[in-house]
């Protein structure tokens, strides 16, 4: 299974960062799968050598603009070349709310076309098997469990939360975990309160994961992106203890489970 860190960035994101989307593909071939689609998404996969078309499905975890409004762009292009829409997956809430939220600016031809599709655990899409994580954020949010359909590890896209039960037996079920950072370490307390991580939160979750692993920081804002590389290096001692591997995530960021 290889995943690309297409977009790294939250709203507020620095320069050179488009926002979250990651690309997900269990094998050459087989198509591919999007976690989120911020702003950006869409040129990202062209500057990747990805046809848009190719993409299966896309998951939203929730309904925040820097999570979904890149699939604009991918709406006009597919549009553009008769290729249709994908599957439209959101878990809980998120799916009953999406069809008000998201569709009314995207473009008639997409919406019409496109298969919203509610998240059960097990589901698979282009080989892969997801499973939603609730996360505790201001609006109703969901990460993923993604692994092959045909077996072994799995990676976990926390999306926008906290620290929460939920997110740590995630994680310790995770070879590879995408972790947001949105918020600057120093502001854990107003994190918790508005459902974010900071840096400093996010690494935090080493503690439970198993050896061999690798913690990716990513959905990185104006405010936090000094501080992630700040406290990765910080951390960087205990993670050597664990053999976990901690990257603060740029735009292209290729992994490999």
């Amino acid at each position: 299974m290889r995943l690309v860190v297409l977009g790294s960035g939250g709203a507020g994101a620095p320069p050179g960062r488009a926002e979250n989307c990651i690309l997900a593909e269990a094998a050459p071939g087989r198509g591919f799968l999007l976690l989120d689609a911020g702003p950006g998404c869409g040129q990202r996969l062209l500057e990747s050598g990805v046809d848009p078309c190719s993409v299966e499905a896309v998951y939203i975890s929730h309904l925040h603009l820097d999570h979904w409004s890149g699939l604009m762009d991918i709406a006009v292009y597919r549009a553009a070349r008769g290729c249709g829409a994908p599957r439209i997956l959101a878990a809980g809430g998120v799916a009953e709310e999406l069809p008000r939220v998201v569709y009314p600016p995207l473009p008639r031809s997409f919406t019409a076309a496109a298969r919203l599709e509610k998240l059960e655990p097990g589901a698979a899409v282009a080989g892969l098997r997801l499973e939603p994580v609730p996360g505790r954020h201001a609006v109703e949010s969901y990460g993923v469990l993604v692994s092959p359909e045909d077996g072994g590890p799995a990676a976990y896209y926390t999306a926008d939360t906290t620290v929460s039960d939920a997110v740590i037996e995630a994680a310790g079920r995770a070879r590879l975990v995408l972790v947001e950072a949105a918020m600057p370490s120093g502001s854990e307390e107003e994190a918790r309160r508005i459902g974010h991580m900071t840096p400093r939160l996010a690494l935090r979750l080493l503690d439970h994961m198993e050896p061999g692993g690798t913690l990716v920081l990513t959905h990185l804002t104006a405010a936090s992106i000094e501080t992630a590389y700040r406290e990765a290096a910080a951390a960087a001692p205990m993670a050597r203890e664990k053999k976990i591997t901690v990257i603060v995530a740029s735009d292209g960021l290729g992994l490999t489970l």
